[in-house]
């Protein structure tokens, strides 16, 4: 009996032993067969979305490929946009066929496909142009505006073979010493001045030149054909000798040698040495303006049996020192110290 009691007893304990690994097992069960349904969803979803963003692509790069076929055919192949109005203006030397072909453009072509920026920069490129503007007029009609550099002078330099008024290795210069190749022997370039100097390092079209005494002559030819414009006194060559000097030929061969400071002053001194040289009907030969007290001049003498004019001697004429009192009116005393002296040679 006791036996068969335990064995009673046990019984229902050792089924509820086994209980919790059966619901384990269906458990797992259950999670493996959610996590395949659920996996198989994610992928439906996955073929969705991208086979509705390559739809959403395919569409977008549709509409673009057309709508660029419908703008070049409205606007880059339509006639009515064709350059068939092309105008050019400049104020210097270049003339039509040089600037649009080195701007790139034809007669006919797409108003629409030329490069404005591209234009202006070919065009700015050019050592003769200073600046250029450029505007396009829809439909038809573009146009072309270049202002150049001004030519001042003839660049002459025997070592580097640079010879004036010549459009064979001929440079021009302007007032800021810009290199100018003459593309073109035009007339108005051959009453230019020539700056005449011995040797440079180099030169290089379009640039500024790189002699500080090539400047100083440029300096000295505007500021001369500004104080003697009425009296139209112009120099015709100016020739760089030294480091610290340069001889003048004006047109009425007068030569008149220049320090390389103090321009403004010098040619103030030459401005009233040649009204009293007129004055008394007499003509200049050479002049030094270098000379600091006593100023070496000479005239041409004329003979009256028309033999070739000859030169006197140097009469220095004597330049009052400066007063270093700034209220003193040096300036009106020196004029009148040469005036005086003046009168009496």
């Amino acid at each position: 009996m006791k036996n068969s009691s335990n064995t009673k007893r046990r019984n229902p304990n050792h089924r509820v032993q086994h209980q919790p690994a059966r619901n384990k097992k269906l458990q797992q069960l259950d999670v493996r067969m959610r996590s395949k349904a659920e996996t198989r969803l994610r992928r439906v979803a996955v073929v969705r979305w991208v086979f509705k963003s390559v739809l959403v692509a395919a569409s977008v790069i549709a509409l673009g490929i057309c709508a660029r076929w419908i703008y070049e055919k409205t606007f880059y192949e339509n006639v009515e946009f064709s350059l068939t109005d092309l105008q050019v203006e400049s104020n210097g030397g270049l003339d039509y066929q040089r600037i649009v072909g080195e701007a790139g453009i034809t007669e006919g072509m797409n108003l629409l496909s030329i490069d404005i920026e591209d234009v202006r920069a070919r065009l700015g490129n050019l050592a003769q142009v200073e600046s250029v503007e450029v505007t396009r007029q829809l439909p038809n009609q573009l146009k072309i505006r270049i202002f150049e550099r001004f030519p001042m002078a003839w660049l002459e330099c025997p070592a580097l073979g640079i010879r004036s008024q010549t459009s064979h290795r001929g440079f021009l210069l302007d007032i800021d010493g810009a290199v100018l190749p003459c593309e073109a022997l035009l007339r108005r370039y051959l009453a230019l001045p020539v700056v005449r100097v011995r040797s440079l390092a180099r030169v290089k079209p379009g640039a500024r030149i790189e002699s500080e005494q090539v400047i100083r002559a440029l300096d000295l030819i505007g500021r001369s054909n500004e104080i003697f414009f009425e009296e139209q006194l112009e120099i015709v060559e100016v020739e760089l000798r030294n480091e610290y000097s340069m001889k003048a030929t004006y047109n009425s061969d007068a030569e008149v040698t220049f320090g390389m400071q103090d321009i403004g002053a010098q040619l103030q001194d030459l401005k009233l040495i040649m009204a009293h040289t007129l004055a008394q009907n007499r003509q200049m030969a050479t002049l030094n303006l270098m000379a600091r007290k006593n100023i070496p001049i000479t005239y041409f003498n004329f003979p009256a049996d028309g033999v070739e004019s000859l030169r006197q001697e140097a009469q220095p004429v004597y330049r009052q020192p400066a007063s270093t009192d700034p209220g003193s009116g040096e300036a009106e005393r020196h004029l009148d110290a040469i005036r005086s002296i003046l009168s009496r040679g």
